[in-house]
């Protein structure tokens, strides 16, 4: 297991005194730019060719969509420690249920309907790969260590 830093454990602290609901919102910033909500045509004509269930695939989408793009490039460090944490304790959850999260966001959410996801986890796993491989040393110049993706379970691709 990885070792919590001051950050990682006052950030614990916030974490642990939100709810789950708190927490839905956070995860799914990463998957803001594929939200078909009032843009279904636009994301049906960009999106239709990526498989989801593609590690490969859907980590490149990622990364160009999220992690490259100006408007989410940008993210303040503070919240991108905050980001990671919640992602970070979703996957350690084995109980966290990702497709309830993004299937039940009360209609303000919704991943491109084209897309037919057969795990849920899996998006939310190639999510934090591409914020280790974007994040990990800024966010390790604050003391917040990312742990090693295979330390939460996420497999090689």
């Amino acid at each position: 297991m990885f070792i919590l830093s001051t950050l990682q454990l006052q950030l614990e602290g916030i974490i642990e005194n939100s709810t789950s609901s708190d927490k839905g919102p956070l995860l799914l910033t990463f998957l803001e730019p594929f939200n078909e909500f009032d843009r279904e045509e636009r994301c049906e004509i960009l999106f239709r060719d990526i498989d989801p269930n593609n590690r490969e695939h859907f980590g490149e989408l990622l990364k160009k969509e999220f992690f490259e793009e100006k408007g989410y490039k940008n993210i303040s460090v503070p919240n991108k420690c905050l980001l990671s944490f919640a992602l970070i304790e979703a996957l350690c959850n084995r109980d966290f249920n990702f497709k309830w999260l993004v299937q039940e966001s009360n209609g303000t959410f919704g991943l491109p309907s084209i897309w037919d996801i057969e795990n849920f986890r899996q998006l939310f796993e190639e999510i934090y790969r591409q914020a280790y491989s974007a994040w990990k040393l800024e966010l390790a110049g604050t003391g917040f260590t990312m742990p090693e993706p295979n330390e939460l379970g996420i497999r090689r691709r």
